[in-house]
């Protein structure tokens, strides 16, 4: 009888003990998901990663699609306070959160785990994107009413009352959910404020949140990743360097090192891309170079390099680097190669996606709306004029896109000419002949065209990015004819 009693007390104790991450039906084998911080059941490690996205026509009878760019935050739940409290590392990675594009750790936010809510709490003052413009974010878990939607748009056009419900069959990047919950708070919009949407369950966490703008009905977005079912296979990816770490623990961006000033954002292209199991090609500024590799679980060889042979800084030191490599991770959108070489410790790098989506440019016409300045402040087109905001001629900065890459404008008072290259999401412009009369803003406009390097557009909306002085980008409004 006491063997017996021993036998089912080591049985209770070896079932209270096994993976918390494993349910009981799921015969031991761990969730294909488990890995995305879960609401149900958080832990220590959980990791999610989310793509930024821009999208309008929020009150047409079917929005716009969604438009990506390669912007992203990542969470991970790094402590466990308590039972039910974690706390989640947030990093921002682009130039959406700002001129330096490297990956930040910025802040920590708070989970705490109820019996049908989640609550996430982080600071006012530094907000997370994610969390929109609350401090505390409280959503219910497994709600009962069922809301429609439109694409990507959830329930109705606008409801200024606060509401709580789910939605089936909804898709996000390209997968689908059987169900989400839903939180919709768009009180704030009554007061011309932003209204926020978030799409979250238990076994994903947060896998879609969106602000609308009230009065132009954008949208700006972030949507769940998903996890790469084997994160240690890197074959067909493609990678742009973006820092260097040493074993001093200094860390300097490729572009401080390469143009000698970190403020300058135009890429010096460096990248690695693994073409095969066995192939690795890349550039390294001003030259391209090949190779072989070779993975054994966490261990990178990097062998065989040849190169061409131009002269740039940076050059030959980056090669020599991914020759002595030891190391790597990679959580699907960042890369990490540790090296013995020298005093260098690892290389830093962030996916290359592609993903923002190339639109047709030729015979389009575009008017100036913003100025984007690299603080974040984004300025209508009349007040950086001031006094000459009255003058309608004066306000008129336009761009047209010709055949055959030839490009054509007015810019407040002088008509100019040009050409233009596009390639994927990038965007190269040479301004040609132009007239010389004086008006403000003119000359800024002319060289911040000059300095651009790539853009984002849609049926109605172009933005181009510019690395010319305190200047972000240019937003543009389709000019129909």
């Amino acid at each position: 009888m006491k063997k017996l009693v021993y036998i089912l007390m080591t049985v209770v104790i070896f079932a209270a003990c096994k993976d918390p991450q494993i349910g009981p039906d799921d015969d031991q084998k761990p969730k294909d998901d488990a890995g995305y911080i879960q609401f149900e059941s958080p832990a220590v490690g959980q990791q999610s990663s989310y793509a930024h996205f821009y999208a309008n026509g929020y009150w047409e009878a079917t929005p716009l699609p969604i438009k990506y760019t390669r912007d992203t935050i990542h969470w991970e739940i790094t402590k466990q306070i308590d039972r039910n409290t974690f706390e989640i590392t947030e990093r921002l990675s682009g130039e959406f959160f700002g001129a330096d594009a490297t990956i930040r750790v910025l802040r920590t936010i708070t989970l705490v785990k109820e019996i049908d809510r989640v609550r996430l709490t982080t600071d006012r003052s530094i907000s997370s994107p994610l969390l929109g413009y609350k401090d505390t974010l409280e959503i219910s878990l497994g709600n009962a009413k069922e809301y429609p939607f439109t694409d990507w748009r959830i329930g109705e056009n606008n409801s200024i009352d606060p509401y709580s419900g789910y939605v089936s069959k909804y898709f996000v990047k390209d997968k689908e959910y059987d169900r989400l919950d839903v939180y919709s708070d768009f009180t704030p919009t009554a007061y011309d404020g932003m209204g926020l949407i978030f799409a979250y369950n238990s076994n994903y966490g947060v896998v879609r949140h969106y602000g609308m703008n009230p009065w132009v009905g954008d949208v700006s977005g972030f949507d769940l990743i998903r996890n790469n079912p084997n994160p240690n296979s890197l074959v067909g990816s493609e990678w742009r360097l973006r820092s260097i770490v040493y074993d001093n623990g200094s860390v300097k961006s490729i572009e401080e090192l390469f143009w000698g000033d970190k403020d300058i954002l135009k890429d010096p292209n460096f990248t690695l891309i693994i073409k095969s199991e066995t192939e690795v090609h890349g550039f390294s500024g001003c030259n391209s170079f090949g190779g072989e590799y070779s993975l054994s679980n966490d261990t990178i060889r990097i062998s065989n390099l040849y190169s061409t042979e131009a002269y740039c800084t940076f050059s030959n030191e980056y090669q020599s680097i991914l020759s002595e490599s030891t190391t790597y991770s990679s959580n699907g959108e960042s890369l990490t190669i540790n090296s013995n070489y020298g005093e260098v410790k690892s290389l830093i790098y962030e996916r290359i996606t592609n993903i923002v989506e190339e639109f047709p440019l030729e015979n389009t016409n575009w008017i100036l709306e913003n100025v984007h300045y690299t603080n974040g402040d984004i300025v209508p087109i009349e007040k950086v004029l001031g006094s000459n905001g009255s003058n309608i001629a004066f306000n008129q900065f336009v761009l047209e896109f010709k055949e055959d890459n030839l490009l054509g404008g007015f810019s407040g008072c002088n008509t100019f000419g040009g050409e233009y290259k596009v390639e994927k999401s990038k965007i190269d412009i040479i301004m040609g002949n132009t007239t010389f009369v004086a008006c403000k803003f003119t000359d800024e406009y002319s060289k911040i065209l000059s300095n651009s390097t790539k853009f984002m557009a849609d049926r109605s909306k172009l933005v181009i990015y510019s690395t010319y002085n305190e200047f972000k980008a240019l937003e543009f409004s389709r000019k129909f004819r």
